[in-house]
């Protein structure tokens, strides 16, 4: 008997959970990558806005890693509908995995048809270093940056990972995740994977550089495009900024940035830019 009362205990608390979490906003943004590109900083700042009720944390992961948890999950992380309405408020969140994950834009696009998304991007070979000193950082990279951050090397231990995560949706690559490192920087393909979905007004491009140089104008730029007032910043302290524990060698650099030059090119051709890096 107790373990058939746990049972049905269990079964009560799920559509408790479910009805309840009917009663909680979906996002009116979202800051969908890319990773290392400034996204924590950029979510921060907008947190700070008297209008902006943030998520219970700032990286949610639905459409990506959660998404089998259903919406009700979702909905759960973020503030009560009637509570926004009320105070004229918005809610988001920033998982910048979004942007590099395969199934995120049709998915975002079924369940947020009307959402604002927000794309910061950062000069991808700086965005490569970054991510392989944040990942040697946590324990997770033997290799040296000269091996890691080769593409020949990226795609034995990805390619297939890829292949498997497009052909099912539901499958999570850690290898993926985690040893991206130049396969991430093609930001044209990401991009245009969202534009297929919708249409520039309901997407801001952003430089990560120009969140670093001038925050508050930033910001400011975020906020006319989810229609609210400006507000002053609390602090121009960027948050979780990663510094490198060491530099690459030059010819490395010099590599990635020539591997990167065809590739940013069609970004400006597609974002109708013209620029060295934007």
């Amino acid at each position: 008997m107790p373990s058939l009362a746990r049972r049905v205990y269990g079964t009560l608390r799920a559509r408790a959970h479910r009805l309840t979490s009917r009663l909680h906003a979906l996002p009116d943004f979202i800051i969908v990558g890319a990773a290392k590109a400034g996204t924590t900083s950029l979510y921060f700042y907008l947190s700070s806005h008297p209008k902006i009720y943030p998520a219970t944390k700032k990286e949610i992961h639905y459409f990506d890693l959660n998404f089998p948890r259903g919406e009700h999950w979702y909905r759960r992380h973020f503030p009560p509908a009637l509570r926004l309405k009320l105070e004229g408020a918005i809610t988001g969140e920033a998982s910048p995995y979004y942007l590099y994950h395969p199934h995120v834009p049709e998915r975002i696009a079924r369940a947020l048809p009307d959402v604002k998304l927000i794309v910061c991007l950062r000069n991808p070979v700086d965005r490569a270093l970054s991510h392989y000193w944040h990942v040697v950082r946590a324990g997770n990279e033997p290799l040296a940056p000269e091996e890691a951050l080769d593409m020949e090397t990226e795609s034995q231990r990805i390619g297939q990972e890829k292949a498997r995560l497009i052909a099912d949706g539901n499958y999570d690559s850690r290898a993926y995740r985690i040893h991206s490192y130049l396969d991430r920087g093609i930001y044209a393909d990401q991009i245009a994977a969202y534009q297929r979905y919708f249409p520039a007004s309901q997407m801001l491009i952003l430089k990560s550089e120009d969140l670093f140089a001038d925050t508050q104008g930033t910001c400011d730029s975020v906020l006319d495009f989810l229609g609210l007032d400006h507000h002053p910043l609390p602090t121009d302290t960027v948050q979780h900024k990663g510094s490198y524990e060491q530099d690459v060698k030059p010819e490395t650099r010099e590599r990635l940035a020539a591997f990167y030059e065809p590739h940013n090119q069609r970004l400006y051709d597609l974002l109708g830019v013209d620029a060295a890096w934007w």
